[in-house]
């Protein structure tokens, strides 16, 4: 669909999408959007970069980081800093968008970016996190998959 078709018929686009459909917007011959249901490209950002959140717990503190991030934390309790790690994902998340987007070693941790820019705020970040480490300790106690590291 071509841009000014878009524009003249956003409210009918609007509500294809939100039933379920995605829409390529061609404006001259920049680079095509895609208009999605949010839902859904949540949905699929979830399984294609689930949050894998590691604890070790210190004589006087808990460290937390996201296996395969360069993002991590440290506060006194697993709550305190899995709230650090959020801060750290949000300040990454922006890092990402202003330069290491093209950097090899980061390029691919797009679905994480989108994800925590999704999201919207730090503590939506918290709640993904907290989700993510839910639905993986299910999965662990569901079946034979490997435990999330706890050390």
């Amino acid at each position: 669909m071509k841009f000014t078709e878009a524009r003249s018929q956003l409210s009918r686009l609007y509500s294809r999408i939100s039933e379920g459909g995605v829409e390529v917007i061609e404006r001259n011959q920049e680079c095509d959007v895609v208009i999605a249901n949010a839902s859904e490209y949540r949905q699929l950002l979830e399984r294609q970069a689930p949050f894998r959140i590691e604890v070790r717990f210190g004589a006087k503190s808990v460290a937390a980081w996201i296996k395969g991030l360069p993002v991590h934390a440290e506060g006194e309790t697993v709550e305190a800093a899995i709230d650090e790690l959020a801060v750290a994902l949000v300040d990454y998340a922006s890092a990402w968008e202003k330069h290491l987007q093209h950097a090899p070693n980061h390029r691919e941790n797009i679905g994480y970016v989108r994800r925590t820019q999704i999201a919207g705020s730090t503590a939506a970040v918290r709640q993904m996190l907290a989700l993510d480490a839910a639905k993986e300790a299910e999965e662990y106690n569901g079946n034979s998959a490997p435990a999330p590291v706890l050390a």
